[in-house]
């Protein structure tokens, strides 16, 4: 009986260690969880930070709008190319007439063969006015202008940002036998503001 009694007394004594030990552990396993609660919320904090600070330089590298912008776009004139050829066969002495020729330089040089956008669906939404633009009609183009209009949007360092969100290039035959392509285009045009 009394050896019995030292094992109650020796568990009983024990007691209290296993309680705190388990208590320990308990909190030790919340503690853990916080601090990792922390973390996850520090990172989440750094990241959207990274990404404002991102967007503060966009917004003041791009924010100055160009009113200028689509006008430059809308008075381009293509295919000087084929205009400088056919001004020439016009000047020659030997030119008796052809009206296709002459069709062809009325086209070349009238507005329905420049840009003209139409302005749909607009949003704004955190200081960014987004608006899509569309031709109102396709143009014709050669290479030449091809390359001239992709430099003009792309290495402009200031005004609204502008993406091709659809971009249709047909080849089209012409008498006088140059490379020239139809272009219907869509655009995005992204602007910044406070």
């Amino acid at each position: 009986m009394k050896k019995r009694f030292l094992i109650y007394a020796a568990l009983l004594a024990l007691l209290p260690f296993f309680l705190v030990a388990s208590s320990y552990v308990k909190k030790k396993s919340a503690w853990e969880r916080v601090q990792s609660h922390i973390q996850k919320v520090q990172l989440l904090h750094d990241s959207k930070q990274k990404r404002q600070s991102i967007n503060c330089l966009v917004r003041q590298e791009f924010g100055k709008s160009d009113p200028l912008l689509l006008g430059e776009l809308c008075s381009q004139t293509f295919l000087n190319k084929e205009k400088e050829a056919l001004k020439r066969l016009f000047a020659s002495r030997s030119f008796t007439g052809n009206e296709a020729a002459e069709k062809r330089y009325a086209f070349i040089t009238a507005s329905e063969n420049q840009f003209d956008f139409v302005e749909g669906n607009t949003q704004d939404a955190e200081g960014v006015l987004e608006c899509e633009l569309s031709l109102l009609h396709p143009v014709e183009i050669d290479t030449s202008d091809i390359k001239k209009l992709l430099n003009q949007i792309e290495e402009r360092s200031s005004g609204p940002h502008l993406f091709f969100t659809d971009w249709k290039l047909t080849r089209k035959e012409t008498g006088l036998g140059s490379e020239v392509y139809e272009l219907n285009l869509k655009m995005l045009k992204r602007e910044y503001h406070s």
